[in-house]
């Protein structure tokens, strides 16, 4: 790969980057149209519809860039699995380098010039690379060949794809994401810097549930509701005008996506639970001809979070449904879906998250074999949250806070601790927020503030009559220059009932 890349920048070759419309693809296509225009190499990029065309390379996109002259393709975060696209491309005189993080089919490889992916060598510390981790690889290789030290200004791009695309903060991950926060908080990037003051970070430490709550949503919305370049162009822009332009724009879609995301979630709950059949199904297989394809991944996500099972929702146009999968840990969503290939048209993804197209007249038999699948869902449907440290009220202090932030970041694969306080006092219960939706109260002999985000029902608990056992996360709270302590609420129960979800006295109402 890199002696062909070398090539193409010796000659100027015709070479286009084709990439996928997520932020990890995103961000792999700004970081290699960077890097090559900084080595002298223009470079244009491909990123296919979502909604015409689909996930990663297709037939007619290949003859078109062939057709266009271009010489070289370089995929990123696509590609593993596009064997006819590969070979066409060959015949049309076009060249591939495949990089890709997906999982490989179990059978071999297309047949490009290079395939880069780690999930290929087994190599525990960059297995789980994100696409953009992959490309950082080839950047990285690149520069040592030409004893250039551009790489590591690209950490910022490949920090905010590592952490938008969920994959473990393990191995090489996990120091990409240390080295590359700071970077991205020193961001001199026009793009960045202007998507990261629209979400209201400017000047701020960042940390990953700011990327993967504020920053990322924004980036991804334009391909889920338009066409991701407009996200590219942000992350490529030169003029500062035209990157607040471009951040303020891709916050109105997400607010957009929001809504629509709402519409879908709701329609599939009701749908789920007035269904006694569906409700007890080891894995959730619905479909809908109304759905918006950008969001249905979304609502997947949080139908696995609220089920604790796999979650397949289907988008149909006409007779080809495309679906976005979802999966708890422990389940693989991919091996499920190969379990099935001879009823699909393509799929691929990881272990917890996956795509597929699937024609109608195979989607009932499909359903069939799912319904059956060799999974037994919990009698109540109700995940468990594991206990990293039970403490005591007077435990909780700065000095507990700042151990807890010694093992940042935290993400996939390395998940905030989660603290468990038994038998404490709860007092002042109330709602909050400007629809009420959230909830608040002082714990302990302390009164630390505790708040439950999307927890608006936990005030009906009977706090006057009883202690509380609450699992929690240590939390900051920065209000008008000032910062305290308080506990990110993920359970609670009354502390006479059982610790077993499978007691049927067992109460909550956030599991």
């Amino acid at each position: 790969a890199v002696n062909r890349i070398i090539q193409a920048i010796e000659s100027q070759d015709k070479v286009v980057i084709f990439g996928d419309y997520d932020a990890d693809g995103i961000c792999s296509i700004a970081l290699l149209v960077n890097y090559f225009k900084a080595v002298g190499l223009k470079v244009d990029y491909y990123v296919p519809n979502r909604f015409t065309e689909g996930y990663g390379l297709n037939q007619q996109a290949v003859e078109n860039l062939a057709a266009a002259g271009y010489q070289l393709i370089i995929t990123v975060d696509c590609g593993i699995s596009s064997f006819q696209e590969t070979e066409l491309a060959k015949s049309l005189g076009l060249e591939v380098i495949i990089t890709d993080h997906h999982t490989p089919p179990s059978d071999n490889l297309p047949q490009a010039l290079a395939v880069i992916n780690p999930r290929i060598d087994q190599v525990e510390a960059s297995k789980y690379l994100a696409g953009a981790g992959v490309a950082f690889q080839l950047v990285r290789a690149l520069s040592r060949y030409r004893n250039d030290e551009l790489a590591m200004s690209y950490l910022d791009l490949v920090a905010l794809a590592t952490i938008a695309d969920m994959v473990p903060l393990l191995g090489d991950n996990r120091i990409i994401v240390y080295h590359g926060l700071n970077a991205l908080t020193q961001t001199k990037k026009l793009g960045l810097k202007a998507l990261i003051k629209e979400a209201g970070l400017e000047d701020k430490s960042l940390l990953p549930w700011h990327i993967g709550f504020l920053i990322a949503p924004r980036l991804n919305s334009a391909g889920r509701l338009q066409n991701a370049s407009i996200s590219i162009d942000l992350l490529l822009a030169e003029n500062e005008v035209i990157a607040q332009e471009l951040a303020a724009r891709l916050t109105g879609m997400n607010n957009e996506r929001r809504m629509l995301e709402d519409k879908i979630y709701k329609e599939v709950v009701l749908q789920i639970e007035s269904s006694e059949y569906a409700s007890q199904l080891p894995v959730l297989v619905v479909s809908g001809d109304d759905w918006h394809q950008g969001v249905i991944g979304i609502v997947a996500s949080r139908l696995c979070n609220r089920y604790n099972r796999p979650v397949i929702m289907i988008a149909w146009e006409g007779d080809i449904g495309r679906g976005s999968c979802r999966s708890p840990e422990g389940i693989n969503i991919y091996n499920i879906l190969d379990g099935c290939r001879d009823l699909l048209v393509k799929y691929g993804g990881h272990s917890m998250a996956a795509g597929l197209v699937i024609e109608k007249q195979h989607y009932q038999q499909f359903e069939a074999i799912l319904s059956e699948w060799g999974l037994e869902p919990e009698k109540n449907a109700q995940g468990c949250i594991y206990i990293d440290v039970e403490v005591e009220p007077e435990d909780i202090n700065q000095g507990l806070y700042d151990l807890v932030e010694q093992l940042q970041p935290f993400g996939e694969g390395n998940p905030i601790p989660c603290f468990l306080l038994r038998g404490v006092e709860v007092q002042q219960p109330e709602r909050f927020g400007k629809n009420k939706e959230h909830f608040k109260a002082l714990i302990g002999p302390s009164r630390v503030e505790g708040v439950a985000f999307g927890g608006s029902d936990l005030v009906s608990l009977p706090f006057d009559k009883c202690l509380f056992d609450i699992l929690f996360e240590l939390d900051r709270n920065e209000f008008r220059g000032r910062n305290t302590i308080r506990l990110k609420i993920k359970d609670i129960k009354n502390s006479i009932l059982s610790n077993d979800i499978r007691d049927p006295r067992f109460f909550s109402t956030m599991l």
